[in-house]
């Protein structure tokens, strides 16, 4: 997608002509969406109007609707969207969007297409709301991940290693892909002996399997996988049933 193409995108969504001023007391409420929006989209990547509007109206006193998050939201979207912070999220089709589609919406439409009819991981309000931070990972993602870093640290004698770090969790988080042969490459690095390799993906597949997923709204891989076993039984004939 080019950069002419994602611009006309984001305005047709986004369009300045619908921006209204915001109903005399629901700043507050404003406020509150805000954050809910820039946690959501930390954590979904992507997520329906209708569900966000679904999610917020269950953790909160007030409560809220499509055309109010609308009409709320867009006067922030479009003020960041023109200074140099480029906004955390923005209205696409009929959702709120991650600002890592900004560039090439179709990696929302991906997002969307892989969640399918997923379950979708709704922590507690206090634990949601901490993804407003974009840096935020709960205690067993960021063991797994700290984990990763010091073998790197002891293995690689490299300035470029934190960004190859920063690419194997964006790479895993953003499309659910475990990429790192061709990171390597990138980043000309090379382990020490063939001994070391192992201990290597052994860590980077348990990281990988505990990271909370666009693709999977906001659940890991291994959330998932008990999910489903929890849900299909076997008829004792090698098929698996839905329950």
């Amino acid at each position: 997608m080019t950069e002419k193409q994602a611009k006309q995108i984001f305005e047709k969504y986004n369009p300045e002509s619908a921006v209204s001023r915001c109903p005399n007391g629901r700043a507050p409420v404003r406020k509150m969406l805000d954050i809910y929006a820039r946690a959501a989209v930390n954590l979904y990547g992507i997520i329906p109007i209708k569900d966000f509007v679904e999610l917020f109206n269950s953790q909160n006193i007030e409560q809220t609707n499509a055309d109010e998050v609308f009409t709320l939201l867009l006067p922030d979207v479009l003020k960041k969207s023109k200074n140099s912070e480029g906004g955390y999220y923005c209205f696409y089709k009929d959702c709120i969007v991650n600002y890592w589609a900004y560039d090439d919406f179709n990696f929302g439409d991906f997002w969307l297409r892989e969640q399918g009819d997923k379950p979708r991981y709704i922590p507690e309000k206090a634990e949601f709301l901490k993804y407003e931070n974009d840096y935020y990972e709960d205690k067993v993602q960021n063991s797994h991940w700290e984990e990763v870093i010091k073998f790197l640290l002891q293995e690689f004698q490299s300035i470029n290693i934190y960004k190859f770090y920063n690419d194997l969790k964006e790479i895993s988080q953003l499309f659910g892909s475990l990429e790192f042969g061709e990171l390597l490459l990138r980043y000309d690095l090379s382990f020490s002996s063939e001994k070391r390799i192992l201990p290597f993906l052994e860590l980077i597949s348990a990281a990988h399997n505990n990271i909370r997923m666009f693709i999977n709204k906001g659940h890991s891989p291994a959330e998932i996988f008990k999910i489903v076993e929890t849900h299909y039984k076997d008829d004792g004939k090698g098929t698996r049933h839905y329950t």
